[in-house]
């Protein structure tokens, strides 16, 4: 009798091994690797964004450029001149293909413009602060062919030639606190297209 249930037990023991061996055993899966060649292209900035004249006035307000490049002026300001969008422009790349717009973050903060003599007016006057030579930018929109998870894109067109084309325009948002002096205010900023 003890044989016989240490004979069972030895088999027991043989069988979970057997059967650990079996879930432990190699796999094999396969993966697909693919590459996709598209055309070079060419961005470039056909016009600026502009906010036109600012009359400025206590209590500063915000100053709207849109995509289509028309202003508004809201509270205390009051807009003059001519405003634009800033234009871009993407010359070659894969006709049919999605070029994925990248604007300015300004999550983490404003751009700035800073007006075009800001370091000798605060040298002048050294109790002049820096938002009365400064104008916040951000708010940042575009005109797109579409959008999805990856964002807004432009689709890749045919110019009639052969080769690909595509646009896009810039809009944007300057707010100004009222304490801003008179000059001219600017600044750059990175615009980022890609495929995706």
């Amino acid at each position: 009798m003890i044989k016989t249930l240490r004979m069972g037990a030895a088999g027991a023991a043989i069988a979970v091994l057997a059967m650990a061996s079996a879930a432990n055993a190699a796999e094999t899966e396969t993966a697909t690797a693919e590459a996709d060649i598209v055309q070079a292209f060419t961005l470039t900035n056909d016009t600026d964004l502009d906010f036109g004249a600012i009359v400025n006035a206590a209590g500063g307000g915000t100053v709207v450029v849109a995509t289509d490049g028309s202003v508004s002026c809201g509270g205390s300001l009051v807009c003059h001149g001519s405003s634009s969008a800033a234009a871009f422009s993407i010359d070659g790349g894969t006709i049919g293909k999605n070029l994925y717009i990248t604007l300015p973050d300004t999550s983490s903060g404003s751009l700035v413009m800073e007006h075009s003599d800001k370091a000798a007016l605060q040298l002048a006057d050294p109790t002049l602060l820096d938002a009365a030579v400064e104008i916040e930018l951000d708010g940042f929109t575009t005109t797109s062919d579409g959008s999805d998870a990856n964002g807004d894109f432009v689709t890749v067109a045919d110019d009639g030639s052969g080769v690909g084309e595509a646009g896009f325009s810039v809009g944007g948002t300057a707010t100004l606190d009222g304490s801003e002096v008179e000059g001219t205010y600017s600044t750059t900023f990175s615009v980022t297209v890609d495929y995706e």
